[in-house]
């Protein structure tokens, strides 16, 4: 009878581990569908594109990919497309630095400093997050025009050069770090800056390489603050991207132009995806 019960549950749980690996390949079917489709007519003629929806090409062809690099130029200033990577990259890696020293250090203020008014400083920077970004634009941009830095790449970066999310988001790993260092510095004779650099950055370098890949992901494909500041040949890949369906209706060489600009984000990824995931599962931990 035992023996029996044991088969039953045995064959229930085989069941129902089956049941959930199907359903989970059948989600991950779905989701990866449209980037092998937009894979799939970068790599066929225009015509057979048109023809309706195949997830099997007929012939295969680079033709899609020597009209995106032709065409692009046609968008904009007429800049080359490795000119638009390297405005883009460049306005990113800024962003990127100068993101993570200001929400470190605002973090750190936060966490290890115990200022007057810490609490109503939270709860005010968790508020502001509520606003949606439309709201602020009009008023962002006259600040930024009132310092001179339209048509200027200052224009995108510095706005972008510190985030309510990334403090916040720093501040958890700060809190897992003993304040007893900084006190023990402290009465040694070292200054916050020496004990925020030499003793709590390196111990919080996996919440700056997540932090470093979210505000890439944020940044790298943005359209309407750039698109809004920048002159027409300091375009950025989101800007060229939309211009480019504008004037070319050719479906392979749009999802060729798509694919390309995504190489630098899944490179990215590919290289920080172990850190990404350990904070995952440390955030859903916690």
């Amino acid at each position: 009878m035992t023996k029996a019960l044991y088969k039953k549950h045995t064959v229930r749980g085989i069941i129902g581990k089956v049941l959930l690996y199907a359903f989970f390949v059948l989600v991950a079917v779905i989701m990866l569908l449209p980037f092998y489709w937009s894979l799939v007519a970068s790599f066929r003629p225009e015509t057979e594109n048109q023809m309706g929806f195949s997830l099997i090409p007929k012939t295969f062809t680079l033709s899609q990919y020597a009209t995106f690099f032709e065409r692009v130029a046609d968008v904009g200033a007429g800049i080359s497309v490795f000119e638009i990577f390297g405005n883009t990259l460049f306005i990113v890696a800024c962003v990127i630095l100068l993101s993570l020293l200001t929400c470190s250090l605002g973090a750190y203020a936060l966490t290890h400093l115990h200022l007057p008014g810490e609490k109503i400083i939270l709860k005010i920077m968790t508020a502001s997050m509520m606003l949606p970004g439309i709201v602020t634009l009009i008023p962002s941009f006259l600040v930024v025009d009132f310092l001179g830095l339209t048509n200027n790449f200052g224009g995108v970066i510095i706005p972008a050069a510190f985030s309510i999310y990334g403090v916040l988001f720093l501040r958890s790993f700060f809190k897992q770090t003993p304040s007893e260092m900084a006190e023990a510095a402290r009465i040694d004779g070292a200054g916050e800056l020496y004990i925020f650099f030499r003793i709590y950055c390196p111990l919080i370098l996996p919440g700056f390489l997540t932090l470093g890949l979210f505000t890439f992901n944020s940044n790298y494909n943005s359209f309407l603050w750039p698109s809004i500041v920048l002159a027409p040949e300091q375009m950025t890949l989101g800007i060229v991207l939309r211009e480019f369906q504008m004037v070319v209706s050719d479906t392979g060489a749009l999802m060729a132009g798509a694919l390309i600009t995504c190489i630098p984000t899944f490179i990215i990824f590919l290289v920080g995806q172990k850190y990404f995931m350990e904070n995952l599962a440390f955030s859903g931990i916690k």
